[in-house]
């Protein structure tokens, strides 16, 4: 019932609703690990499980359950090219489908994403373009998510081929490459401009003192030519008194030289 105590409050005692149902756990965690021990009232949502890939984790289990589709891609990273086929029965795993990858023969690395929901592959070469495009067709590359390029240069080429094959599908799918090839040439202006800024204040500095440096080596170095004519007009003159005086208080005779 409801107790009428002082108060601006009516606390009720507990009325003991009916339990649908009840989940224990039978010697393990599971249910505390799904988020779903206790006692429900009516449907009860489990939380998030925040699903993650694994390298051990099926190709056939992966799209719920549907698996990927596979086929051939093709990979150009420069002028070397790279053709997988994604049909071979031996890739089982995501870990074979990676080493297919980083056994193509071309500098890259194939490994889980960030957010280990799907596979990402790294260009380590950094002068050389890279793309991945779908053979014959296919949209293997495309269901990875892998399908593009990370640059700009690549992204071009990719979408002359698409274009070339009215490949509408692959052309809506470039638009991200673009956006992001696009934040990175800003990215790296910003980058370089603030590197042109700081190189420019460093020579102007270097200029500075090198004319500073040039300046008190000058009054290390250099002579006062007003004060060298000065002085050397001041000995010479003491030279020729010193003749002078010395041919007055000499005085050869014949006799001398007779001698």
């Amino acid at each position: 019932g409801i107790v009428g105590n002082i108060g601006p409050t009516l606390t009720g005692s507990d009325l003991a609703p009916r339990v649908d149902f009840a989940i224990e756990e039978l010697g393990g965690t599971t249910a505390e690990d799904l988020g779903i021990l206790g006692e429900f009232k009516g449907n009860f949502i489990g939380e998030n499980l925040d699903v993650q890939l694994l390298t051990t984790s099926n190709l056939s289990d992966l799209n719920n359950g549907l698996g990927i589709t596979t086929g051939e891609i093709v990979m150009w990273q420069g002028g070397t090219k790279a053709t997988l086929d994604l049909d071979d029965p031996s890739i089982v795993t995501v870990q074979d489908l990676l080493d297919v990858f980083n056994n193509s023969g071309l500098d890259i690395t194939a490994s889980l994403n960030s957010d280990n929901r799907g596979i990402q592959v790294v260009n380590n070469d950094p002068y050389s373009s890279f793309t991945i495009e779908d053979v014959s067709g296919g949209t293997a590359a495309r269901n990875l998510g892998i399908y593009g390029s990370s640059d700009m240069v690549g992204s071009f080429y990719v979408l002359a081929n698409a274009m070339e094959n009215n490949d509408t599908e692959a052309i809506g799918s470039l638009l991200d490459n673009f956006d992001l090839s696009i934040d990175h040439v800003l990215n790296s202006r910003a980058v370089n401009g603030s590197k042109g800024v700081r190189l420019e204040s460093t020579m102007n500095r270097l200029y500075s003192q090198e004319f500073m440096f040039t300046e008190r080596l000058s009054e290390l170095e250099d002579a006062d030519l007003t004060k060298v004519i000065t002085d050397l007009s001041i000995y010479e003159n003491n030279y020729k008194a010193a003749l002078m005086a010395s041919a007055k208080i000499i005085q050869p005779s014949l006799l001398d030289f007779l001698r």
